[in-house]
């Protein structure tokens, strides 16, 4: 018998059905270190470790991406905050004049209130001296009328008048 067929283990592979090639590619692989990686293996460390540091960097870069983002947002917060009260501040300034503007139209009101009686009367006066400036023109104008029919009358009564007092 030789070594193998009379090892335990070469029986009980025989009656597993285990061929002797693929217990030899068994027992090799046990016998080697464990931390020596093959070609293939090498390449996918590598490949997983610079996916690793790939995921890391894009992980990194979203974070500074979404920290700029919210600084944005709240800076523009904060302009909005500002131009709120600048707003307000504005708003309170023209309530105020409007208020001060209300107060001095009503006072204006209450004044024209007052002096209506007296613009009424000097509207009235106004009114009359028109009709007395139209009276007074047709007056003259009348007059003008009854002494141009005057001078026309005396001519001739004058030279009736004189021939007597020649006699």
């Amino acid at each position: 018998m030789s070594k193998e067929e009379s090892s335990p283990m070469s029986t009980e592979s025989a009656a597993s059905g285990l061929s002797k090639a693929t217990l030899q590619t068994f027992a090799n692989k046990t016998d080697e270190p464990s931390n020596i990686l093959k070609a293939d293996e090498y390449t996918k460390g590598l490949n997983q470790e610079h996916i690793k540091k790939l995921t890391q960097e894009a992980y990194k870069r979203f974070i500074d991406y979404t920290n700029a983002e919210l600084k944005l947002t709240v800076d523009d917060c904060q302009l909005l905050e500002e131009m709120n009260k600048a707003t307000k501040e504005k708003y309170t300034q023209i309530n105020q004049m409007t208020q001060h503007l209300t107060k001095e139209m009503s006072k204006l009101q209450k004044s024209y209130n007052e002096f209506n009686h007296f613009i009424q009367q000097v509207e009235d006066i106004h009114e009359k001296s028109v009709q007395m400036e139209r009276t007074a023109k047709a007056l003259d104008e009348y007059s003008q009328y009854l002494e141009a029919k005057l001078v026309n009358l005396r001519p001739t009564t004058s030279t009736a008048t004189s021939s007597p007092r020649k006699r």
